[in-house]
C-alpha cells in the first residue's frame, strides 16, 4: 500500500512539473503583475521538474510513513459546524471554523480550532480545543486540553485536564478523575479533582473538592466554604490566603511568603535584549523581501489563500505539523533514517520561517483592503505592515506565545496552500492557451 502511494506522489509530481517555467519580476514595491507562462525553455522546465519532484517526495514522505494517521481522521472546516446529538463519528475529529457546536458521539480524538466552542458530546479519546470562548461539557474519556480567553469546563473528564486562559472556571458539576493543571489570570474552582491540583495565576478561588495535594502561586488565594483538601496545601504568595472556617484542609498548609519586587520606576528593556530585537526584526525583513524578489507570485498567492480561505490553511498547516513531526520521530527511531530526520527538521524550520513572512503579507493585505475600501498596494508594503504588527504582538506576555504557535501553523498551511494554488492555476492557463492558439 505505501509502495503505491509513493508510485501515485511520484506520478502527481511529474504532472504538476511538466512542460512549464515561472517567470517573476524583480519589483517589490510596484504594482501587481500578471502571470506569463513559457514553455519554450525545456531545459528550464526539466530542471523545475526535478526540484519540485524532490520537494513533493520530501513533504509527502510522513504521508508514506503514516498512511493509518491520515485515514483514521476526519477533518472539517467553515464557518459554522455543528454535530447533532444522533451524530456519531467513528474516527478522530478535527474542526476549523468560527463556530463549533458538538454533540452526540466521537470514538476517537477531537480537536478543535475556533473562535466559539460548546460542546456537550461523549468523547471516547481526548479533547483538545483552542478558541477565544470554549466552554467544554459531556464527558471525556481521556484528557482534555482547553486554552482560550474565556474557559469553562463543567464536563466529567476521566483523566487530566489542562486549562490554560485568562478567565477560567471549573464548574461545581465537574469530576475529573485525575490531576488538574489551571494556568491564568482570574480561576473558580467548584468541581472535583480526585488528584492533585496545580494553580498558577493572579486571582484564584477554590469551593470544590480535591482528593490530592494542592500547590497554588497566586497574587490573591480564596478557599471558601464548601472546599475540602484532603493531601496538603502549598502556595506561594506576597499575602496569606483566606480560608474560611468551614472550608476543609486536612492536610498540611504551607505558605511561602513571596517578596513583592521594589519598582525602579519604569522597566526598561537591556540594551543587549533591545539590540537582538531589532536585528532579528531586521533579519526577518531583509528575508521576506528577498523571497518576495524571488518568489513574488508564491509569497503574493500563500498570503491570499490565507485571507481566502483561513480555516482549509490553518487545518492544511496543522497536518503538515502533525506529519513532518511523526517522520522526524520514526526515522530517529529507526536510526538509519537520522540524516532523514535532519532534512524534515531543516524543512520544517523553513516552512515556519517562511509562514511568518507569508502571515505578515496576509495581515498587511488584510487591513489595506478594510481600511481602503478594496485598495491594493504593493506586496512590499503589505509585508512591511504585518510584519510590524506581528512584531509588536509577540513581544505581549502569554498571547505573544500563543500567537507565535499560530502563525507558525497557519503559515506552514500557507506555504503549501499557496504552492498548490498556484500550480493549479499554471495548469489551468497551459491547458487553455493551446486551445486558443489553435482556434485562432
Amino acid at each position: 500500500m505505501r509502495i503505491l502511494t509513493a508510485f501515485f506522489i511520484i506520478s502527481a509530481a511529474s504532472r504538476f512539473g511538466n512542460g512549464f517555467i515561472f517567470r517573476g519580476t524583480p519589483e517589490l514595491f510596484g504594482a501587481a503583475d500578471v502571470f506569463k507562462v513559457e514553455g519554450s525553455n525545456r531545459k528550464a522546465a526539466m530542471t523545475r521538474r526535478t526540484s519540485l519532484l524532490i520537494s513533493l517526495l520530501v513533504i509527502a514522505l510522513p504521508v508514506v510513513l503514516f498512511p493509518i494517521l491520515v485515514a483514521a481522521s476526519d477533518f472539517r472546516s467553515g464557518q459554522n459546524i455543528t454535530l447533532n446529538m444522533t451524530d456519531i463519528i467513528q474516527d478522530d475529529l478535527y474542526l476549523f471554523c468560527n463556530d463549533a457546536e458538538v454533540n452526540g458521539k466521537i470514538v476517537g480524538d477531537l480537536s478543535s480550532f475556533s473562535y466559539n466552542f460548546d460542546s456537550r458530546a461523549e468523547i471516547l479519546g481526548n479533547a483538545n480545543i483552542a478558541a477565544y470562548e470554549g466552554e467544554l461539557g459531556g464527558t471525556v474519556r481521556r484528557t482534555a486540553r482547553v486554552f482560550g480567553m474565556i474557559v469553562y469546563i463543567n464536563a466529567d473528564i476521566a483523566g487530566n485536564a489542562l486549562a490554560i486562559g485568562n478567565d477560567i472556571r471549573i464548574g461545581k458539576n465537574t469530576q475529573i478523575g485525575r490531576d488538574l493543571t489551571v494556568t491564568g489570570d482570574d480561576i473558580r474552582i467548584d468541581g472535583d479533582v480526585r488528584g492533585n491540583v496545580h494553580i498558577n495565576g493572579t486571582r484564584v478561588e477554590i469551593t470544590g473538592t480535591i482528593d490530592g495535594d494542592v500547590t497554588i502561586k497566586a497574587r490573591d488565594i480564596t478557599i471558601i466554604e464548601p472546599a475540602v483538601i484532603k493531601g496538603n496545601l502549598e502556595y506561594n504568595s506576597v499575602s496569606e490566603a483566606y480560608i474560611d472556617d468551614d472550608a476543609v484542609v486536612m492536610g498540611e498548609t504551607v505558605w511561602n511568603e513571596v517578596v513583592p519586587e521594589k519598582e525602579d520606576g519604569l522597566r526598561i528593556p537591556s540594551a543587549l535584549t533591545a539590540f537582538f530585537s531589532v536585528i532579528f526584526f531586521l533579519m526577518t525583513l531583509a528575508t521576506g523581501l528577498i523571497i518576495i524578489l524571488f518568489f513574488r507570485r508564491h509569497a503574493g498567492e500563500s498570503g491570499e489563500v490565507i485571507i481566502r480561505r483561513f480555516w482549509h490553511t490553518l487545518a492544511t498547516g496543522l497536518l503538515t505539523f502533525i506529519l513532518l513531526t511523526g517522520g522526524a520521530i520514526l526515522c530517529l527511531v529507526l536510526i538509519v533514517g537520522i540524516p532523514i530526520t535532519i532534512l524534515i527538521t531543516f524543512l520544517g524550520l523553513a516552512l515556519f520561517y517562511l509562514g511568518k513572512i507569508y502571515v505578515s503579507i496576509a495581515i498587511g493585505r488584510f487591513l489595506v483592503k478594510s481600511l481602503g475600501g478594496g485598495r491594493r498596494i504593493a506586496i512590499g508594503w503589505e509585508f512591511v505592515i504585518g510584519l510590524i504588527i506581528l512584531t509588536l504582538i509577540f513581544r505581549i506576555p502569554v498571547l505573544g506565545w500563543i500567537v507565535y504557535i499560530f502563525t507558525f501553523i497557519l503559515g506552514m498551511g500557507a506555504a503549501i496552500s499557496g504552492y498548490l494554488s498556484l500550480s493549479r492555476k499554471f495548469r489551468h492557463l497551459t491547458e487553455t492557451t493551446p486551445a486558443e492558439s489553435g482556434d485562432s
